[in-house]
């Protein structure tokens, strides 16, 4: 991936952080990257957390929006502004069987001019 070194340590980094928080005592997470169809790679951070209520979903990586009892909500919109910043999509999605998928849809160095 073609990036800033910095702001994607600081994207993974704050995804890492929520995975983390957000994952019952001594359960596992994951880090997996793959590349998709469409050419794009794809990393994703993934727990077996509660997952995220579809009613907060819309809010995710919305400035100052947080569910954690003394979280800022900046975490997860410093990822969005990386990713734009970079022309990267973020995202979640529930994760099969329970839990959270957190996403950067980064373009493949070699894609790039």
């Amino acid at each position: 991936v073609r990036a800033d070194r910095e702001m994607l340590r600081q994207a993974l980094f704050n995804l890492l952080q929520n995975t983390v928080q957000f994952s019952p005592p001594g359960a596992s997470i994951e880090l997996r990257a793959r590349r998709r169809r469409d050419g794009l790679l794809r990393i994703e951070l993934c727990d077996r957390g509660a997952g995220v209520p579809e009613t907060h979903r819309a809010s995710l990586f919305t400035p100052y929006f947080t569910t954690r009892p003394g979280g800022t909500g900046l975490g997860l919109a410093m990822v969005r502004r990386i990713a734009l910043a970079h022309g990267w999509q973020c995202g979640y999605e529930p994760r099969a069987g329970g839990g959270s998928v957190f996403f950067l849809d980064a373009v493949a160095s070699e894609d790039r001019a």
